[in-house]
């Protein structure tokens, strides 16, 4: 994310979710490839205008 941000990159285009907080231990598989949508929701201007990038950190929490 550093280097992305060194880059000219905005923090704002820059998503980070932390698998291992207790709020999002309850979703459900099904729902974590939602996190683009619900981001696009909330900031539709953004869609194919610039790119997003999501990180996320202990995503082994949840089962395959």
């Amino acid at each position: 994310m550093q280097q992305l941000a060194e880059g000219g990159v905005s923090r704002e285009n820059m998503i980070w979710i932390n698998f291992a907080d207790d709020q999002l231990s309850r979703l459900a598989m099904e729902v974590l490839g939602g996190f683009h949508e619900s981001y696009y929701g909330m900031y539709p201007e953004e869609r194919h205008k610039e790119k997003v990038y999501f990180f996320s950190d202990e995503i082994q929490i949840f089962p395959q």
